[in-house]
């Protein structure tokens, strides 16, 4: 056996004496050491704990549901939703004695020759107003595109040098005649009774 240290002896009598000192007195207890693995459980601490166990619980539960959701959607995928059919929804099939009549060729030809299809109708025609074109000149003459604000609603500037007025105009606006029908980066097209007119800046 190996000597014993000075102070190995003196807790060996402590602990001999039950606690007493040679003076017969009863010493304090002494209080073990906390080890800081076991801390004191406050509220605090039980508090986050569960905290703790609950997001765990419920991020556990989101990855799951996500697997399951893409799962799901890959199987959803690869079946089709109605089974292929061989049969008709009709009940009544046409019979091939009953095929539909078919006309020649020059039936349809002569049909499309007797209408000009490229050209426009005679109701167009009659329809357009004629347009003076002399004050059509004069109204367009008198305008000139100072600038455009763009953004979500644009608008243009356009100042009118027989008035002596500048006017701020959106798309549906009109001056005098002139209906404004779009307005672009660097032109505005106006309406005159069916006849479109490029203001450029």
């Amino acid at each position: 056996m190996e000597p014993l240290t000075p102070e190995e002896r003196l807790l060996r009598l402590i602990r001999k004496k039950g606690g007493k000192t040679s003076s017969g007195t009863p010493t304090e207890k002494a209080v073990p050491a906390r080890s800081p693995l076991k801390k004191a459980k406050t509220p605090l601490l039980v508090l986050f704990k569960k905290a703790n166990q609950i997001l765990t619980v419920g991020v556990a539960i989101l990855f799951g549901l996500g697997a399951v959701h893409f799962l799901w959607g890959k199987f959803r995928s690869e079946t089709p939703l109605l089974p292929e059919t061989t049969g008709t929804f009709s009940e009544e099939t046409p019979k091939k004695e009953e095929a539909i009549s078919r006309k020649p060729y020059n039936h349809y030809s002569s049909e499309i020759e007797k209408r000009n299809i490229f050209g426009p109708s005679l109701q167009a025609e009659l329809e357009t107003p004629s347009i003076d074109t002399q004050a059509l000149r004069e109204a367009f003459q008198n305008l000139i595109l100072v600038g455009i604000i763009s953004g979500k609603n644009p608008q243009a500037i356009i100042e009118d040098k027989k008035e002596g007025k500048t006017h701020f105009i959106n798309v549906g606006d009109t001056i005098g005649q002139l209906q404004v029908e779009d307005i672009r980066e660097d032109k505005v097209i106006l309406n005159y009774r069916g006849e479109r007119l490029d203001l450029a800046l």
